[in-house]
């Protein structure tokens, strides 16, 4: 049997587990509720406003998507080579160039030039589109998936010839700046580069002016101006 003293260890240690506890929903609510509605509602305030402007943020990138998916994008397409015959003779070559919105909406006030640089230039890259030879600049409103072949620029036989011997170099280049339906959107620039680093006739052994002979190119994209929008180093400029 436990001694006198352990055994009034035992009933102090049940006394103090027996001891009066806080009501705990009553505590609860004096400590974090009773006079605390200030602070819960700035808490709620500030919740409130974080949760608006996560949901503006989805919201604001949901209509972004939106666009980009469906915004007018100019993109360009060429060369395709057209022999110029007169009386059966082969006098030089219609160079044609293709535009194309591969958009879901129509490309709106687009104003754009296209033309060939035939000379001693190579399209590095600090050249300046408007220090060449320009071309007239047209106007057109362009349609979702629409195509528009632009007008030629002309190469004679005997600009060939020189292309090929080495003594000139040709390459290719163009722009176009236009506006999508959406407002509060930017301008929109579209740029290609053509270079033509090798030039050839199909028939070397034959007359170059023959129906029978043509060019063969080697034509890869220049190492600048292939750009859209503000990737365009010349973007502010063009927009102007």
């Amino acid at each position: 049997m436990p001694s006198e003293e352990n055994a009034g260890e035992v009933t102090d240690s049940r006394a103090a587990d027996d001891s009066p506890r806080p009501n705990e929903p009553n505590w609860i609510w004096q400590t974090f509720f009773a006079n605390r509605a200030p602070a819960w509602t700035a808490v709620a305030t500030i919740a409130l406003g974080v949760f608006s402007f996560l949901l503006w943020k989805v919201n604001d990138r949901a209509n972004e998507t939106s666009i980009d998916s469906q915004r007018a994008f100019i993109n360009f397409t060429g060369p395709l080579y057209v022999q110029d015959i007169q009386n059966n003779v082969v006098k030089g070559t219609n160079v044609y160039w293709g535009m194309s919105n591969s958009g879901t909406t129509p490309a709106n006030a687009v104003v754009f030039e296209w033309n060939l640089s035939l000379g001693q230039s190579v399209p590095d890259k600090p050249i300046d589109f408007d220090s060449l030879s320009q071309n007239e600049r047209e106007h057109l409103v362009l349609g979702p998936k629409a195509n528009y072949q632009m007008k030629p620029v002309y190469i004679s036989l005997d600009d060939w010839e020189k292309v090929v011997d080495g003594k000139e170099h040709l390459f290719f280049w163009g722009w176009a700046v236009y506006r999508d339906v959406f407002t509060d959107t930017p301008p929109r620039v579209s740029e290609f580069c053509t270079d033509i680093t090798s030039a050839a006739w199909v028939s070397p052994k034959i007359p170059h002016s023959s129906l029978k002979n043509g060019i063969k190119t080697v034509n890869p994209s220049c190492p600048t101006h292939n750009c859209y929008d503000e990737n365009c180093e010349d973007y502010r400029r063009r927009i102007e």
